[in-house]
């Protein structure tokens, strides 16, 4: 009795976990993924861990991905807590095409009304990954964006790989 209470309870929580949700404009739907892939573990262990003036590491901070997602479209995502970010955008700005991240100061808001503008340097892709290539904020807080690795962020429900390309964290 117990294994078919069991199976029963896997089953049923498999399904609730593999409905996928849509992305905030609609375009897109996303699954939540199940199992990071260790490229992506490995990479947010490096960006997580923020040291203060003080040499602490400060765990706790807000984050800003800006992700591509194949050559499809870009997205960029808010998480509150940067290091259990849940990788579904429930808080993000989607846009229908890839945006050139580079190169001038631009801006997005996301649906809660906050408005987040960035400012990366043009020849970031050619600088080593974590470097320090732009910096950005949100009336609220200001963010030093690093480039990233291209780690899988994510991969939405209609299998896109979406990457992150750069990363902000609060400075």
């Amino acid at each position: 009795m117990k294994t078919a209470t069991f199976f029963a309870f896997a089953s049923l929580l498999a399904g609730a976990l593999a409905t996928p949700v849509a992305s905030p404009d609609k375009t897109v739907d996303v699954a939540p993924p199940f199992l990071p892939s260790p490229e992506a573990e490995f990479a947010e262990v490096d960006r997580r861990a923020i040291v203060n003036e003080r040499g602490e590491v400060v765990k706790r901070v807000e984050g800003v991905h800006l992700l591509n997602c194949n050559n499809r479209y870009s997205v960029i995502l808010y998480c509150p807590n940067d290091s259990s970010c849940s990788h579904v955008p429930n808080n993000a700005c989607t846009y229908s095409s890839i945006v050139r991240w580079e190169g001038g100061r631009y801006s997005c808001t996301f649906p809660t009304g906050v408005s987040f503008w960035w400012d990366i340097r043009s020849d970031a892709q050619s600088q080593p990954n974590f470097s320090v290539v732009g910096n950005a904020g949100n009336g609220f807080t200001n963010f030093v964006i690093r480039k990233d690795s291209q780690n899988t962020f994510y991969t939405d429900g209609n299998g896109n790989a979406c990457k992150s390309i750069y990363y902000s964290l609060p400075n």
